[in-house]
């Protein structure tokens, strides 16, 4: 709907009280009875407005809708992480570079530059190396837009960034980061003093608090990344993996997206299928196991009163053999009968549904649905029906003549899947030769049920090679910058007999210590974060130490592999060269 000018959506849905009150009294009476509690206004119905805008990103699967922005937000952090990482490597080889800019900056003042001009002289440089970047990220941005939109799904291009406001908090962010990230340097060599500056000495005592913290800094932020695309990888591999208690790896799903009733489009395939010797057994039901290849998902609740309180339930309609052909446990009582003419008044619940009704004889009971009674013959071991995300929720199947029947599964032999699915195909364009034949294993069905989850893994774990990649050329530019200011203290202590290996330790237990340092702030901060991600759900791993250690050794071994040459050049130099003197 769209509201009238002025009136806003929380006006809107509190007035909509009175009317809830009248229309959903009944709702409201049952809701009472059972014992649900109220929201803080004091209503047990309410209308609410959902944003045009957030319906991407809303979920209607169970309960109230949730809108859940984390994909946005997420591909905007990473992207402010390694923004981060590059004003930190910019800073330090920046400084790193001023030891080779003294002598220039001493002359320079020595002919009368004042401090002021030798701010705007570095300042200007960084700008055109800012400008510079700018331009060849944007140049990259338009050649990976399209394998951005179909990574994320989205239309999104270059004429959202034409929004006079946007360009102005774009411009102000670029104003900002050049200020910060080559202003700071600028200052910094602006401000030497003239004589130190012809001296060729840098006196970095105090400016080694700045750089080390902005090393801690951005191997932090490696660490931290490294960590969620580990655990994401995890819980994944957890999902994917994760006995559903049906069988996912030889059962081809497809709708029935024909023009043929649904009962004689079944018949059909089953006289089509019925010689073929890759063929088990045939079913269908209205609901689809996982998330179709046509992207398709349904579910139906239903809801009744039982002993005077009221239960809902999922209601699928299946056709027979449905319990055969996904090899679903029945623990108590019995499948459908092939007749299910004879089973129209039948139920079979799950488990979780069971639980619900808590009968002590589940198959004496009944369900009452407006004038009809259905006998519980059943009770199948729960499986995952739904989204891997949540919990098992009370099901009830019921073989109801003449229902719509959605999706057919069909059962195959292990021994040649392609075959199988080729054969099924074949019976589906003879049966139907207008209609596309949308089959696809059920495992491919649950892949696709996370494939929000793979890109994450995609952007997390690119977000994790530029940070580890960023950081080894700020932690290379260091160690160049060390071992040059270190010169002739390697070379004294080779004179007074060090080996080779204890100056290569003596190198690097410096940076080392650094990403140690980065280690013991980043996991905390990781293992928080992601242990409230993986609340959101219902079957996940356990985060472990082992998981956090190995983010951080990945990270000490790249960073031991990026000094190593460097330190271990200077270890194995002649001393003769350290020391001489111009």
């Amino acid at each position: 709907m769209q509201l009238s000018e002025g009136i806003r959506p929380k006006q809107f849905e509190k007035s909509t009280t009175n009317f809830t009150q009248l229309h959903y009294k009944n709702e409201i009476d049952n809701a009472k009875r059972d014992g649900i509690q109220p929201n803080a206004n004091g209503d047990y119905r309410q209308i609410k407005l959902l944003p045009l805008a957030d319906v991407r990103f809303a979920n209607f699967n169970q309960g109230a809708v949730t809108v859940n922005r984390t994909m946005p937000y997420l591909v905007l952090g990473i992207a402010f992480l390694i923004l981060c990482i590059a004003c930190v490597n910019f800073i330090n080889m920046s400084i790193a570079k001023s030891a080779q800019r003294l002598r220039e900056i001493g002359m320079r003042k020595t002919l009368g530059a004042n401090q002021k001009q030798l701010f705007f002289q570095f300042w200007g440089e960084s700008m055109l190396v800012f400008l510079v970047s700018i331009s060849m990220g944007i140049l990259m941005a338009m050649l990976l837009l399209d394998p951005f939109q179909t990574l994320f799904r989205t239309q999104a291009s270059f004429a959202i960034l034409l929004n006079p406001s946007l360009l102005l908090v774009l411009g102000l962010g670029v104003l900002l980061i050049t200020l910060i990230a080559g202003g700071y340097p600028a200052l910094l060599m602006s401000r030497l003093g003239t004589l130190q500056s012809l001296k060729g000495k840098l006196d970095s005592s105090g400016k080694d608090y700045l750089r080390n913290s902005l090393m801690v800094l951005q191997f932090g932020i490696a660490i931290l990344l490294i960590s969620g695309t580990l655990v994401l990888w995890n819980q994944v591999e957890f999902m994917r993996t994760k006995d559903l208690g049906f069988n996912k790896d030889q059962v081809i799903a497809f709708p029935l997206n024909g023009k043929r009733n649904d009962q004689q489009a079944m018949q059909l395939i089953r006289d089509a299928l019925q010689d073929k010797p890759n063929i088990v057994s045939i079913t269908a039901s209205n609901n689809i196991l996982g998330l179709g290849k046509n992207g398709s998902r349904s579910t139906s609740i239903l809801g009744f009163d039982y002993k005077g309180r009221g239960v809902d339930t999922h209601m699928v309609v299946v056709d027979t053999d449905y319990i055969e052909t996904l090899d679903l446990e029945v623990i108590q009582g019995r499948s459908f009968r092939n007749n299910l003419a004879s089973d129209s008044l039948s139920v079979i619940i799950n488990d979780a549904m069971a639980k619900l009704l808590n009968e002590d004889d589940i198959l004496a009971s009944k369900i009452k649905l407006d004038e009809a009674s259905y006998d519980i013959v059943g009770v199948v071991k729960d499986f995952n029906f739904q989204e891997l995300d949540q919990n098992i929720a009370p099901m009830s199947l019921f073989a109801l003549p003449n229902w719509n029947l959605s999706n057919v599964y069909v059962k195959v032999t292990p021994q040649n899947l392609e075959q199988a699915y080729d054969d099924v195909k074949t019976a589906w364009e003879t049966i139907e030769p207008n209609a596309e034949f949308e089959g696809s294993f059920l495992n491919e069905n649950i892949d696709r049920t996370l494939r929000n989850e793979r890109t994450m893994i995609t952007m997390i774990g690119s977000g994790s090679i530029l940070a580890i990649i960023l950081s080894c050329i700020g932690l290379f530019a260091m160690s160049l910058l060390i071992v040059a200011q270190r010169r002739k203290e390697i070379g004294v202590r080779k004179i007074v007999g060090a080996s080779v290996s204890a100056i290569t330790i003596l190198l690097t237990r410096d940076f080392l210590k650094l990403v140690i340092i980065a280690f013991v702030i980043a996991t905390p901060i990781a293992w928080y974060t992601l242990s409230k991600w993986l609340q959101n759900y219902a079957y996940r791993i356990d985060l472990n130490i082992w998981i956090f250690l190995a983010a951080g050794g990945i990270a000490m071994f790249i960073a031991m592999v990026t000094i190593a040459s460097k330190t271990i050049k200077a270890a194995i130099s002649n001393p003769v060269e350290s020391l001489r003197t111009e």
